[in-house]
């Protein structure tokens, strides 16, 4: 969806977003119509930051129904609809993370554990983004870093730790 869509689109968003939050967040909870988790995964690829997709899908409808007004008001639907899922990311940082569960671990240590790695520094958050998840080499992000492989993977590996549910810092 870009903010250059037909009058058509721009229309049947508009109607998503007509009634009171409640009549709004039923209507978007249905296959995301606003493409949130989309949305939402892209910031939080941006930001190197981990949040629950389900938890931060739910936060971020939940936002865009509260401020679904402001949304029917706005010419860039686009940016509106970024802003909401920015807000619902900020709101659950600010909580200090989330409530879903990974095998083996409960809620509270998962939450712990995200909160953490969310905490760490963006260079340490980025290398490990960088080389965990984009699988990218150490020596071409040494480069583009201008550092050493071995800070990267220092950076790296205390992001890792922080995610770590058995490491205590």
């Amino acid at each position: 969806m870009t903010d250059d869509h037909g009058s058509r689109d721009r229309a049947s968003h508009l109607e998503l977003l007509a009634g009171t939050p409640a009549e709004v967040l039923t209507r978007i909870a249905r296959g995301d119509p606003l493409r949130l988790r989309r949305t939402l995964a892209a910031a939080l690829r941006a930001r190197c930051q981990i949040l629950d997709g389900d938890r931060a899908l739910e936060r971020a409808m939940a936002v865009c129904a509260d401020r679904a007004a402001e949304g029917r008001r706005s010419k860039l639907l686009l940016a509106w609809i970024r802003s909401c899922a920015e807000e619902a990311i900020d709101s659950l940082l600010e909580e200090g993370g989330e409530s879903s569960r990974c095998a083996g671990t409960s809620p509270a240590d998962e939450r712990v554990a995200f909160h953490r790695f969310n905490r760490r520094p963006r260079h340490e958050r980025s290398a490990f983004y960088s080389l965990l998840i984009h699988r990218r080499s150490i020596d071409e992000l040494a480069r583009e870093n201008q550092t050493s492989v071995t800070l990267c993977a220092q950076r790296a590996r205390r992001a890792w730790l922080a995610l770590t549910l058995d490491h205590a810092g």
